[in-house]
């Protein structure tokens, strides 16, 4: 029986390239999913973003980083994208002004009047808005909601684990998840110590269901029950 046929890189350039001839210019995420064999999403998993791919298929878009006005609105809306398929979450005011693969603030305000605005343009919900006396700095600079996430946060850092805070798990529902691991370990932490009840038990069983639904691989940790470092750890590793 014959093996599944590799695609390679070279397949990926030759698509884009065809594209480029197609429309006489170098396509935004919409446009190669539109007039390609392959969705956008493939190239930037493949490659890590849409620039990258671009860029690896010898094709730039010029030098328009400099100017707010050299920017096209596709081009921004693409980064903001990529920003958020990335990381999961939409980009906040610091996100814009760390750069952190985006323009600079001035760039998305004077085209699109705000950055609230160039989100909604790119059909990216608002970050989650963490009121002052809630927040905790994790070790990591990650913004905690709860000492528990703080617990669990910081070791995640501590253990060398990679992860995002507040990943969107549905958009639709601005459901966020406390921790997202490897891309696919989605972690809710637990604090209350005397168990959930009422309105926060029901919301906490409507996620799970909806987890359990779309076939995620999630925990739910517990910081002050002993043993949870132990049991984190192997949901990581059995998810690899």
């Amino acid at each position: 029986m014959a093996g599944k046929k590799r695609i390679t890189d070279d397949m990926f350039f030759d698509e884009i390239k065809s594209v480029v001839a197609l429309l006489g210019h170098i396509p935004s995420q919409l446009e190669f999913t539109k007039h390609s064999t392959t969705h956008c999403q493939t190239v930037i998993y493949r490659f890590g973003s849409y620039s990258k791919f671009l860029s690896a298929a010898g094709l730039t878009r010029g030098k328009h980083h400099n100017r707010w006005n050299r920017w096209t609105r596709d081009d921004l809306i693409n980064l903001l994208i990529e920003f958020f398929n990335k990381n999961k979450r939409p980009p906040t005011t610091l996100d814009f002004r760390q750069k952190a693969g985006l323009a600079s603030p001035p760039t998305y305000q004077k085209m699109f009047g705000s950055l609230r605005k160039a989100r909604a343009a790119a059909g990216i919900p608002e970050p989650t808005r963490i009121p002052l006396r809630k927040r905790i700095t994790c070790d990591d600079g990650h913004i905690a909601m709860s000492h528990g996430e703080e617990t669990v946060d910081n070791f995640l850092y501590q253990s060398g684990i990679d992860h995002v805070s507040q990943a969107f798990v549905c958009t639709d529902r601005q459901w966020t998840c406390d921790f997202l691991v490897n891309g696919d370990v989605w972690i809710e932490v637990d604090g209350f110590r005397n168990g959930r009840t009422g309105t926060a038990l029901a919301q906490l069983i409507e996620k799970l269901n909806f987890y359990t639904t779309h076939h995620y691989h999630f925990i739910v940790v517990t910081p002050h029950i002993e043993g949870w470092e132990k049991i984190l750890l192997d949901a990581i590793h059995n998810s690899t």
